[in-house]
């Protein structure tokens, strides 16, 4: 059964490949693929060895017929324990490595673009566990064995600490409840992992090597071959396998699924758009020649009859529609970007100087948690983008009748990115709505005042600015969350409004 829950891992690690093809994944997958090498090493020698119980051997081997297929399985002493010495010694530099990846203080930055000093002893020892290195040294200096067992124990036991240190480190940095939750799911999975990789790390290649010719080795004995452990002890230790290999392959297909659906997502929005912008190209650009047209007729009409009140009225309609029609179509054409570092609150104070043009003297709560940051991008794109969020946000307030409720808008630094989350008050947005709200088109409010690209539009501004949006939802309220890549260094102040 263990077997299957850690040949599962691996799959799903896989299907996280082929969703996902980046660096994170290839170490998942590497990091999965390593514990199922090392757990299949530990089997195939416990299966040569024998002398485990009737529970064990069925928690380990599954059945009678798969463990006599371990059992004969052609390798010899020095092959089979150099195999557990390559997964014992490599998983733990790419357990750490994957924690890195997950975080984003500045050590495990580096750590994770370059993690050559993460791998400098697993390598030392790969190199002291080759049988023929191995067997030289103890041969000249005895004492080299015990010193090879107890330290390899240590920075192994070191390796798995400073990859809970780290976790816990970045659980710790991140202030946002969302990303908090998201974290846990990661952190779950590298637990999992560990606690799987720990249960048999203490075996010792050098126990292999040495089979029945060293006292040492002999009597230092493995748990799971131990007289003293008894039934009780046997199902506890299944247990913990058995929940911690659950806990491993869900969180996978968990990440793996996240992965996907924004794979998805991301491929679905990017057709649809494409379809929309063709078809609304032609349409825009038809009425609009027709306007214009409008417009040079209008402006005969008043050469004609003078300053005709009506007609100043109806040439202005026709101007503001032309102007609507060029906004839309903006909206869909590729953007160009003029890249520069703002500051962040400058972005917030240009948002809120279009939000109170719209709405004057409307509620708004701004709270600061991290004075003095920058971000790369065009000031006008991305107060434009915030803006229609504000403007969602306070119109979702108005119509649960809580017009007078402020929205609030808070920003902080998330580790490498600043986060702006805007939140209402309103009665929340459906599964259904929650899955159509980013597409063209798509609006819950008056067709006549909304041409529902809002949204669209303001994911694709975030997309191009190499950020992210999120949103959270419950009968309480709304929150959209934006993530955008923080420039250069900033001082962190911590003060609200």
């Amino acid at each position: 059964m263990l077997f299957l829950l850690i040949l599962g891992i691996l799959v799903s690690s896989v299907i996280i490949l082929a969703v996902k093809k980046n660096a994170r994944s290839v170490l998942l997958t590497a990091m999965s693929f390593t514990l199922l090498f090392f757990h299949v090493s530990i089997l195939i020698y416990i299966a040569k060895k024998g002398g485990i119980s009737r529970e064990m051997s069925t928690l380990l081997f599954i059945n009678k017929s798969f463990r006599n297929a371990l059992q004969y399985t052609i390798l010899t002493l020095n092959q089979l324990g150099y195999c557990i010495a390559l997964g014992r010694y490599i998983f733990p530099p790419l357990l750490l490595w994957c924690a890195c990846s997950f975080s984003y203080f500045p050590l495990a930055v580096k750590l994770k673009r370059r993690p050559y000093p993460l791998f400098i002893i697993p390598v030392l020892y790969l190199v002291a566990y080759y049988p023929e290195v191995f067997r030289l040294f103890i041969s000249v200096n005895p004492s080299l064995l015990v010193f090879f067992v107890r330290s390899s124990q240590v920075w192994i036991i070191m390796y798995i600490v400073m990859t809970v240190v780290v976790m816990l480190y970045e659980y710790r940095e991140i202030t946002a409840a969302f990303f908090k939750r998201r974290f846990v799911s990661k952190c779950m999975l590298l637990f999992s992992l560990g606690v799987l990789y720990s249960i048999f790390a203490v075996q010792d290649p050098g126990q292999v090597y040495l089979f029945y010719q060293n006292d040492y080795m002999w009597m230092m004995g493995l748990w799971f071959l131990s007289r003293n452990i008894n039934v009780t002890l046997y199902t506890f230790v299944g247990i913990i396998c058995i929940v911690s290999a659950a806990i491993g392959f869900f969180s996978f297909l968990r990440y793996a699924q996240i992965q996907w659906d924004e794979e998805r997502e991301e491929a679905v929005l990017k057709r649809k758009g494409m379809v929309a912008y063709q078809g609304a190209g032609i349409f825009i650009h038809g009425i609009k020649n027709e306007l214009i047209a409008s417009r040079v007729l209008m402006k005969r009409l008043s050469s004609k009859y003078g300053d005709d009140e009506d007609l100043k009225t109806l040439s202005s309609i026709n101007d503001r529609l032309i102007n609507r029609l060029t906004g839309l179509y903006s909206s869909f054409r590729s953007e160009k970007y003029r890249l520069i570092p703002l500051n962040a609150e400058q972005i917030v104070s240009l948002t809120l100087e279009k939000f109170y043009h719209k709405y004057p003297g409307a509620p708004v709560r701004i709270k600061n948690l991290s004075y003095g940051m920058s971000v790369l991008g065009d000031a006008e794109a991305l107060s434009e983008a915030i803006y229609n969020i504000l403007i969602n946000a306070y119109e979702a307030n108005a119509d649960n009748g809580k017009a007078d409720v402020p929205v609030t808008l808070t920003l902080r630094r998330e580790r490498l990115w600043i986060s702006v989350t805007v939140t209402d008050s309103g009665k929340g947005i459906g599964k259904k709505e929650g899955k159509l709200i980013y597409e063209p088109f798509y609006s819950t409010k008056n067709s006549a005042t909304s041409w529902g690209m809002g949204m669209y539009y303001t994911r694709s501004i975030i997309r191009n600015h190499m950020g992210s949006i999120r949103f959270e939802s419950s009968k309480e309220g709304t929150s959209f969350i934006i993530m955008l890549p923080r420039y250069g260094r900033d001082i962190s102040l911590r003060w609200e409004v």
